[in-house]
């Protein structure tokens, strides 16, 4: 009776009930003219018996909302405001657009390299990389690189705008040598600019070298007879000097884009006018060691490879300056580094008998950069012949007071003579010099020996920090035997073993080749990058997979946040990987599945690795043709009985399997796993034929019927392994059943398709029809004998054909023929496959033998096996 609109509490009812009169005045209140349906609406805030209720309720109140009806406002929906995010539902572009949009950004890029006059050879080598990146990928990096072209601000424009501007500076040196020859230059001051380079974030530096002279300063030397100004040699030789810092910036910058696409690309050579400009520098140096600049100033500062002008009390400069050293020390010939250890090398035996040992003063600088004395030598020039007296005077470096005046430190700053008074610091004790190590070369190695006993020791010199991230080396070893295919290398040095790592195949079916890394282990922290490179490296060139994978323990930390050691995530991550999914292991310790994305290998040297172990492929044709004697044996008698069912009646063949399966089978009957078709041309059945690895030669132009089957399966639970010479699957935990027939043993081994088993019947030295004798003795089992968990099966590989006629009412004959191959494959790693031995009770199948499969359903219904053949191998 109550409105609907009327709101109360749950569970408050009222306490008092009403009388018999109270109930009839309260049923008269309503009019009776009224009829079904045309009620009034019934408003609880004038029901005065509702009213009365109100008062027993002294500590919750019914909340009666006032009969008026308000008006809601209803929005169109074209007044909602429309998104602006770029985060919204992914719509997948066809191939055409995405296409159109790369090929719209390159054409915008290239019009505006013509119109800022930047060398085509550059875009050709991004387009390039670009070109064999992902939609995305390619996308945004074209973007970015059209944005930072139209603002001047791409890393090629600021490499090319340095070159030139070093290049104006080099004219310069030229034309002041080539003053010489002209009539001595006047005194007053030169009036030819010299140009440095703009927008360079060191104005400072700038600063510092131009104005190490003061302005009334007016020095003169006399070289040849002619008189040359120090201030011009100074500021044009500044400008070399920042110039050449600023080139090798921005080429690095230019390599660092291009490794972004493709990491092979971060040793581009930078091509300036066709020639590698950042050996055309070591070329300016020796015309700047031959000018009159050598004459100028003192011979040292040609001695590296950038002219060392200037202190290096600017801290930024000075580590600018070392990694632009380092960077040309690479670039230079092998020559220039051979030829200064050979003078090295040389001195040390002029100076063995006489003054002892060759020792080298390094500076404080020097060694608290922990700069190797071995790399200062690399980056001297070849022609000095104060190679390691140079070395020691370079480590010098100047040190200011507090109360030194701007003045007095910018002239500081200027090395012209050696008779200039520069302050040094305090120089170090003397350190022998020792020949260069030569690199450590790593290189892997499969297990020598006990494994197991090898790994126990190896276990204990792995820090417990990479256990708790990896796991333990031992038990790692023993799951690696649950999987499919482990293999064990170790990494190693000339010295000792750095660490190991086991692969394994992933279990799982799928359309992608996993390979896993299952463990990976290092005798110390440092030393486990290394070793992951190295596996990374080794599993990505070696193996067809489609992605690499490798679990890091996660333990929840205080906050409860699932995470693993950042220090060896760090390795993973340098080389790509990615998070894939969170699991949790058989004891149920949480772990990160990290991927990897490969492309695949060609010609990979483990293909088979991710392939199915038993392979069957089987063809049949059926023709009616004019008889000859061509009677062979039988493959598979449901290939031949689909043909005769297809080609009409012919007469009765003897064999009682056929019979069986003829009477039996419906008209419309297909076996299982079997293709049937009919009225195909030869042309036709020759290009299936191929497409499967199949031969049928010898067949008509005639009505032809085809019926193909194709087969792959694994088996449960497999190893493989080398075993007395010879590839063989260790079959192991699935349920195999021995059967006895008459003298013979059978024995039934389960497939991963509970339709499917394959049988094995050891035969020595048979000759016949291979299905017809595995049918005989199939047809004798009468029970079980036994049930064992390992069979041992060897590799091998069966090619088969036959050909059977089946006689017409007509005079002609159905000829029936047969072609199939049988791969049962052994699979192993090139290299570390792990070794394993039979149990005492194992069965191990030697050559001669007869094998096939066995489907539960043809076999419940017409009791054949699927097909059977004989290896000898």
């Amino acid at each position: 009776m109550l409105n609907e609109n009327l709101l109360r509490y749950t569970g408050i009812r009222g306490v008092k009930s009403l009388t018999k009169k109270e109930k009839q005045d309260r049923e008269l209140s309503w009019n009776a003219r009224f009829y079904i349906e045309r009620m009034p609406d019934y408003d609880a805030a004038k029901d005065k018996y509702m009213q009365n209720l109100l008062a027993t309720l002294k500590h919750k109140k019914i909340l009666i909302p006032s009969s008026k009806t308000r008006k809601v406002r209803i929005r169109s929906p074209k007044g909602y405001p429309k998104p602006v995010s770029t985060k919204g539902l992914i719509v997948a572009r066809p191939t055409s657009m995405k296409m159109q949009h790369i090929s719209k950004l390159k054409s915008c890029i290239e019009n505006y390299y013509i119109e800022k006059t930047i060398p085509i050879e550059f875009l050709k080598i991004y387009f390039e990389l670009v070109d064999s990146c992902h939609f995305k990928v390619a996308t945004n990096a074209l973007s970015k690189h059209l944005n930072d072209i139209i603002a001047d601000k791409s890393p090629v424009q600021l490499a090319l705008k340095a070159v030139k501007a070093r290049e104006r500076a080099i004219q310069n040196a030229k034309f002041l040598i080539d003053d010489k020859k002209k009539p001595s230059i006047s005194s007053q001051p030169h009036t030819h600019a010299f140009e440095t380079p703009t927008n360079y974030h060191n104005n400072k530096e700038t600063h510092h070298l131009n104005d190490s002279l003061t302005k009334n300063q007016d020095i003169h030397l006399k070289s040849l007879g002619k008189e040359i100004k120090i201030t011009e040699c100074t500021e044009l030789l500044n400008t070399i000097v920042l110039s050449s810092i600023q080139v090798i910036e921005f080429i690095q910058l230019w390599r660092a884009e291009l490794s972004e696409l493709d990491k092979s690309r971060a040793k581009q050579v930078f091509y300036f006018h066709g020639k590698n400009y950042l050996a055309k520098m070591l070329e300016d140096l020796k015309f700047l060691r031959n000018s009159i600049f050598c004459q100028v100033f003192d011979e040292k500062i040609f001695e590296n490879f950038i002219p060392n002008f200037g202190e290096k009390t600017i801290k930024l400069f000075a580590k600018r300056y070392a990694e632009c050293e380092s960077i040309l020390s690479e670039e230079s010939a092998p020559t220039v580094r051979e030829t200064l250890f050979d003078m090295r090398n040389k001195k040390k035996q002029d100076h063995n008998g006489e003054h002892g040992k060759l020792e080298v003063n390094l500076s404080e600088k020097v060694l608290r950069n922990n700069e190797n004395p071995i790399k200062l030598l690399e980056k001297v020039g070849a022609n000095s012949e104060k190679t390691i007296k140079s070395i020691g005077k370079e480590g010098k470096t100047a040190e200011t007071t507090h109360n030194t005046s701007d003045k007095d430190q910018k002239s500081s700053m200027i090395m012209t003579k050696p008779s200039t008074n520069i302050p040094k610091t305090t120089e170090q004790t003397p350190k022998n010099l020792e020949t260069p190590p030569i690199p450590e070369k790593y290189y892997l190695e499969p297990t020598i020996g006990n494994a197991e006993n090898i790994l126990e020791n190896y276990s204990k010199t792995v820090p417990k920090q990479i256990k708790d991230c990896l796991g333990d080396p031992l038990e790692a070893y023993h799951k690696a035997f649950t999987l499919k295919f482990p293999a064990l290398l170790w990494v190693k040095t000339r010295k000792a073993a750095l660490g190991m790592f086991i692969l394994n195949v992933d279990h799982q079916k799928t359309t992608q080749n996993r390979l896993y890394i299952s463990h990976v282990s290092s005798t110390s922290i440092e030393a486990l990058e290394i070793v992951i490179n190295h596996a990374v490296e080794y599993a990505s060139s070696n193996y067809p997979c489609d992605e690499i994978r490798v679990n890091l323990a996660s333990p929840a930390n205080a906050v409860g946040k699932y995470e693993s050691d950042k220090t060896i995530k760090q390795y993973f991550d340098k080389l790509g990987f990615r998070w894939k999914v969170f699991i949790k292991d058989s004891t149920g310790y949480p772990m990160h599945i990290l991927g990897l994305a490969c492309k695949k290998s060609l010609n990979s040297p483990n293909d088979n690795l991710f392939k199915d172990s038993l392979q069957f492929v089987y063809a049949c044709t059926g023709q009616i043709l004019p008889p000859f004697s061509d009677n062979s044996g039988i493959i598979s008698a449901l290939g031949v009985c689909t043909a005769l069912k297809y080609m009409g009646e012919a007469e009765i063949p003897s064999q009682q399997y056929l019979l069986n399966i003829l009477s039996k089978a419906s008209p419309k009957w297909v076996p299982p796993a079997f293709k049937l078709t009919g009225n195909k041309s030869i042309e036709d059945i020759n290009e299936e034929l191929n497409s499967l690895g199949l031969d049928m030669p010898s067949l008509q132009y005639t009505n032809t019927f085809l019926a193909l089957s194709s087969v792959e399966l694994n088996w449960n639970r497999f190893l493989t392994t080398t075993y007395n010479g010879q590839q063989y699957l260790y079959i192991y935990d699935s349920q195999i059943q021995i059967m006895a027939s008459g003298d013979m043993r059978v024995f039934i081994v389960p497939t991963e398709d509970y339709n499917f088993s394959a049988f094995i019947i050891p035969l020595k030295g048979f000759k016949g029809n291979a299905f017809e004798k595995a049918y005989e003795i199939l047809s004798e089992i009468k029970n079980v004998d036994k049930q064992i968990d390992e069979i041992w099966v060897p590799d091998f590989n069966v090619k088969v054909n036959s050909c059977q006629e089946f006689q017409q009412e007509d005079g002609d004959v159905v000829n029936v023929r047969e072609n199939a191959f049988v791969r049962v494959t052994a699979a192993i790693h090139n290299k570390g496959c792990l070794e394993v031995r039979p149990k005492d009770d194992a069965v191990v199948i030697n050559s001669g033998f007869l094998f096939g499969l066995i489907h539960s359903k043809v076999d419940d219904e017409f009791s054949v096996p699927y097909f059977a053949v004989y290896s000898e191998e």
